[in-house]
């Protein structure tokens, strides 16, 4: 009887380990990803995507955590796109509190103060600041999508920002919408590399060539010379299943992306710096899918994929070009694998390997900018007192992106 209780508590406690190891794995494997509303998600949907990256990092109890007695606060002003969250401690980045909580505005802690550009209004800014305190604006969309809102007026925010968080690299926070060591993190349901066999086994499952899915079809150059390239692209005869309101498909709906070999990760704002979405991360390397690129320059697609991941659409003369460069591939696994061999390498070869949340990199930073020991300022301009969000955003980025 004594025996049979001793196995059952040592079952038990193994059943109970087990569960940690694994939400310990999951926190690894999502810490890097924060997918934001966007006006473009075509058949992407929130509800699509793992475990938000607030519910992962929300491990320790704010009042129970031990890491930092006395955190700094990072305070998002707005709820971006209404997304409510609680309080969490932003553990392995410096301890930070992040927080909604409006009444934590003037605590001595609160060093950062993040306003989302859509809700951003002169009207319902903080009434008071202190002069320690770091204002960061943040976004996620096109620097072409924001030139073109009418009723944005960024330039009458000059001087009010001190610190950009954005999907740039050149960004004070680099808020890319995920990263290589994710995308290979999810192509391979872990940290661990694929196998030859099981790359041949990713390979058979995918019983279609390739699929694009847009809803996005007429509201810039981008998205309207995009749809004139994928139609050109079926006239020329690439099998491409087509979904998404832009081919009629009103109810958006939801593809197996492993089933295909390609996805046309064509962006809605072509040649605009660093601008990546989750048409390149989520519907084409998180399922072992090739993406065809059309976007920003090659140049950056570079600095931030596996390794040999994709196909940059551009390199080819005409769609026609193209089209039978993917016909080749499609009759010739030996040649389509050396796209997928970025699953077979280890994680550390990914760009940007273990690269945490945006909330995390504003940790950091927050911290080395508060911090009495630092010798030097994190940035060339530290105070940013005359810092215009408009000329940087606008005026460094590629003039390509706004013709």
């Amino acid at each position: 009887m004594v025996k049979n209780v001793s196995y059952k508590l040592w079952g038990f406690l193994l059943f109970v380990s087990a569960c940690g190891f694994v939400a310990y794995l999951k926190s690894e494997q999502y810490i890097e990803l924060y997918v934001q509303k966007h006006e473009d998600m075509d058949t992407c949907t929130l509800s699509a995507y793992p475990p938000m990256l607030e519910t992962i990092e929300k491990t320790e109890n704010v009042e129970t955590t031990n890491e930092n007695h006395s955190p700094i606060i990072l305070l998002e002003w707005y709820k971006a796109f209404g997304r409510v969250i609680d309080d969490y401690i932003l553990r392995g980045c410096g301890g930070c509190l992040y927080t909604q909580n409006r009444s934590k505005l003037m605590e001595k802690n609160t060093k950062a103060v993040v306003m989302h550009f859509a809700e951003l209004k002169k009207s319902t800014m903080p009434k008071e600041r202190r002069p320690d305190q770091y204002y960061v604006w943040y976004t996620m969309e096109s620097s072409l999508t924001l030139y073109n809102k009418d009723n944005l007026h960024l330039d009458s925010f000059d001087g009010v920002f001190n610190l950009t968080m954005t999907y740039r690299r050149d960004s004070d926070v680099y808020a890319a919408y995920a990263t290589a060591h994710l995308a290979y993190l999810q192509a391979n349901g872990g940290p661990r590399p694929k196998t030859e066999l099981q790359m041949d086994e990713l390979i058979k499952q995918k019983t279609h060539v390739a699929l694009w899915a847009a809803s996005n079809c007429a509201t810039n150059k981008g998205a309207i010379e995009r749809l004139k390239y994928a139609k050109q692209m079926i006239r020329d005869g690439l099998d491409l299943t087509f979904g998404g309101k832009c081919s009629g498909d009103m109810e958006r709906k939801q593809f197996n992306y492993t089933k295909y070999k390609f996805y046309l990760a064509f962006e809605n704002s072509w040649d605009c710096k660093d601008y990546i979405t989750e048409k390149f991360w989520k519907n084409s390397l998180f399922a072992g899918t090739v993406p065809v690129v059309i976007g920003p320059p090659k140049a950056d697609y570079e600095a931030v994929a596996p390794p040999n991941s994709f196909i940059f659409a551009q390199d080819f003369a005409t769609p026609k070009k193209l089209v039978e460069y993917l016909q080749f591939l499609d009759k010739n696994d030996n040649a389509y694998k050396q796209y997928l061999v970025w699953t077979t390498l280890d994680a550390s070869q990914m760009p940007w390997y273990k690269k945490g949340s945006k909330q995390c990199h504003l940790c950091q930073v927050m911290t080395k900018l508060t911090s009495k020991t630092t010798d030097s300022p994190v940035f060339s301009s530290l105070s940013r007192t005359n810092f215009s969000v408009s000329k940087w955003f606008f005026g460094t980025d590629n003039p390509k992106c706004f013709s």
